[in-house]
């Protein structure tokens, strides 16, 4: 859904897709995330699996900002 809700102790889980990126061979997604919930975990899907791609993730400590980087 384009709105969730979550409550303290909830799993949310959210996915992200990407269309029309023909010739897309590296991309980084930066996500503000706010005080007080955490991200658990990040997986590739097709697009990179499908392609051999790698997936990285680093959290930056105090600003909230969890930045995701793919490569192919």
């Amino acid at each position: 859904p384009p709105v969730a809700q979550a409550v303290k102790g909830e799993t949310l889980s959210i996915d992200l897709n990407i269309s029309g990126g023909s010739g897309i061979t590296s991309g980084q997604l930066d996500l503000l995330i706010p005080p007080g919930l955490k991200v658990a975990g990040v997986k590739q899907g097709d697009f990179l699996l499908n392609d051999s791609g790698a997936l990285d993730y680093t959290a930056e400590e105090g600003s909230g900002i969890f930045r995701i980087n793919f490569k192919l």
